[in-house]
């Protein structure tokens, strides 16, 4: 099914992580902004599949790198500030998003009144 071929074993013989891994980001961040501006239902699967490709491209090799930089302080200790940190991006990014230039509550709390955010009555 594919599996001979992977970005895990790709990146361990040829020794190149951060390429292998920058391609995968590449492709991850080609897709979700193009799900973004599908037009139509049908586009939308093929851009999720691509999406997961990138992923799939991507953590391989950034899992190497994680473990060849854990090794002096623990790998389980390693893996865990990783996984500690991912799980605290991803919550900053739920309740906060970037926006005119100001950083706001994104979906928790509704947007500021229009006198706070330009600073003059309407």
């Amino acid at each position: 099914m594919g599996y001979g071929w992977s970005p895990g074993r790709l990146s361990e013989k040829t020794g190149e992580f951060w390429p292998i891994t920058l391609a995968g980001y590449f492709v991850q961040m080609l897709a979700v902004p193009a799900l973004a501006l599908a037009e139509n239902w049908q586009v939308a699967p093929a851009l999720i599949i691509l999406e997961r490709i990138g992923k799939a491209i991507r953590n391989p090799p950034r899992d190497v790198m994680l473990s060849h930089a854990a090794k002096q302080m623990g790998y389980g200790w390693g893996f865990g500030v990783h996984e500690a940190l991912d799980q605290r991006y991803r919550l900053v990014d739920q309740v906060f998003c970037w926006s005119g230039g100001h950083i706001r509550p994104s979906r928790f709390l509704p947007p500021p009144p229009a006198e706070l955010r330009t600073g003059k009555k309407h």
